[in-house]
């Protein structure tokens, strides 16, 4: 049993790299708890893209401060000893072995402006 989840912020996630992102969970840390907590978003069809995975649970937050307001419900709802925290577009593309002696949350995120960055490689 892991002794952390995976958070994931979320606002009209794109199907794609939603489940591009939860595969790479699953992949390197062995279908570990994942929580996405979505920032109220206009348009939720993407979650459908996730389905197939009962290792995610999806919480419709009635947040508006996107990253950190998710970071902030998921610490302050969802019970874990130790949490780490992605953005819905960030990839995780090899193991990051996580040393929770000197922390209790990672995060991980990406500033990009108003521009969309996906035509380009950022991956961890």
């Amino acid at each position: 049993m892991n002794n952390y989840i995976f958070c994931i912020s979320a606002k009209d996630p794109d199907p794609e790299h939603l489940f591009k992102n939860i595969s790479l969970l699953n992949k390197h840390y062995n279908k570990p708890e994942i929580h996405i907590i979505d920032s109220k978003s206009e348009q939720t069809l993407g979650y459908n893209s996730i389905k197939e995975f009962d290792n995610v649970k999806t919480h419709y937050a009635d947040n508006v401060n996107y990253e950190l307001g998710a970071w902030k419900y998921a610490v302050d709802n969802i019970p874990a000893e130790n949490y780490i925290c992605i953005q819905d577009s960030l990839f995780i593309e090899k193991k990051i072995d996580f040393n929770f002696s000197e922390a209790d949350v990672y995060s991980f995120n990406l500033y990009w402006g108003w521009f969309s960055c996906f035509d380009e490689s950022y991956m961890i």
